[in-house]
């Protein structure tokens, strides 16, 4: 199966005088303003007379297959699909919906920090899941301040990597976000949001996460770009996130016997990213090269408290003919992090169940991970792209004398409209 899709990898290619044909037709636009007649006949909207409403669409699907090799090695064919809509509403308010596939987590809904879907069951009927349902509203304060304020299920506000936030995640509760302008192509920016992590129905003790970062960041363009940031996030009421509470996808912190959090989290997180353009080089009119890091730190304890990555760049797979190679090496203790946020996708070998994890020994993702991350992704088409992304994971505490080395491969093609 790994080598099918290989080889279906390397077919896609021929694809470009075919995709070069398209390219030269009219684009399709997916974006149009109504007026108030249009609405009424259309979709029956109350708004008043001389307002525009506009309705945006936007998708992707992605197929991959995905390749474990540990003691007990698998591989499998999975897709993600999504699609959304987004509506601007007069006096600056919005509202967006967005769908995506996901395998169901009992009677909780999708997978929060995956939306991958597995081929299997005999051809079963697939779940949609809502990823985003939001309203928002935003305003300017004068010339150079812009503020905005969500309230419902919303793309992750905040500006880190998936060593702290799964790239699928996509949290509920409120999020307000400032950008200030003192200077051309410079900004000072300011995220704010509560997490709701779960609804406790026997006492006021819910989960949350509370949040804030703060960063710079200049530009200039076919020059040079930068950001850095610092933050503070903090889990509370954390021993109410046992294991039957929210979905038991990751491992890694610690836990009594029963599944309780041993431990909280109260973070300081820090976070710097470069990017140099060195000027025209083949398909590129600004070839980027881009480094960065994180450090995070839970203040709440002494020991295996500490996470960090690091990432280099090159390119950027953005447009036609436009290839990155990306590499990152994380490493990110026991208790670092609360453990359900963080990738899915890199995990290690567990000779023995975790205390308390709710999970049995074997290929397990979550925190008490360090390792690399290598991916490379190429653009056939300005909406086409294949790639492959490759993990190399071990645990920072083993159990035994066995090596805990996981490789996993990922071969992606993915279509966005």
């Amino acid at each position: 199966m790994r080598y099918a899709f290989i080889l279906l990898l390397f077919f896609l290619p021929l694809l470009n005088t075919y995709a070069q044909e398209l390219n030269r037709r009219e684009p399709v636009r997916y974006e149009k303003g109504f007026t108030v007649p249009e609405l009424k006949d259309l979709m029956e909207f109350q708004v008043s007379e001389g307002d525009t409403v506009y309705i945006r669409f936007k998708g992707d699907f992605r197929i991959r297959y995905d390749d474990i090799t540990a003691v007990q090695s698998r591989g499998r064919l999975r897709y993600r699909a999504r699609f959304g809509f987004f509506v601007d509403l007069p006096s600056n308010f919005k509202v967006g919906m967005k769908l995506i596939s996901s395998d169901a987590q009992g009677t909780s809904g999708g997978d929060p920090i995956s939306g991958n879907t597995s081929f299997e069951n005999n051809g079963t009927k697939k779940f949609v899941f809502f990823d985003w349902a939001y309203a928002s509203w935003e305003t300017n304060i004068g010339e150079r301040i812009k503020t905005n304020i969500s309230f419902g299920k919303f793309s992750n506000p905040f500006q880190y990597s998936d060593v702290v936030f799964d790239n699928d995640y996509t949290p509920e509760g409120i999020t307000n976000n400032w950008i200030v302008n003192f200077r051309e192509g410079s900004n000072f920016i300011v995220h704010a949001a509560y997490f709701q992590i779960d609804e406790n129905s026997n006492t006021h003790r819910d989960p949350f996460m509370g949040g804030v970062q703060a960063g710079i960041d200049f530009s200039r363009p076919s020059k040079y770009h930068f950001f850095g940031g610092v933050g503070y996030m903090q889990v509370v009421h954390a021993q109410e996130l046992t294991n039957d509470a929210v979905p038991n996808k990751n491992v890694g912190n610690t836990r009594t016997e029963d599944g309780v959090l041993v431990h909280s989290f109260r973070n300081l997180m820090f976070q710097i990213e470069a990017t140099k353009y060195l000027g025209a080089w083949r398909k590129f009119s600004d070839f980027p090269v881009e480094v960065g890091g994180e450090l995070l730190l839970n203040t709440a304890i002494e020991n295996n408290n500490l996470g960090w990555s690091g990432f280099v760049t090159l390119g950027k797979a953005d447009k036609k003919g436009r290839w990155e190679i990306v590499y990152r090496y994380k490493y990110l203790e026991r208790d670092s992090w609360y453990e359900e946020f963080v990738d899915s996708d890199y995990g290690a070998e567990y000779e023995e169940a975790l205390i308390g994890s709710g999970q049995g020994s074997g290929y397990r993702p979550g925190t008490n991970m360090k390792g690399s991350r290598i991916s490379t992704r190429y653009s056939i088409t300005n909406n086409i792209n294949m790639g492959l992304i490759v993990y190399f994971g071990r645990l920072i505490l083993p159990q035994g004398e066995r090596d805990t080395m996981v490789r996993r491969w990922q071969y992606n093609i993915e279509f966005k409209f």
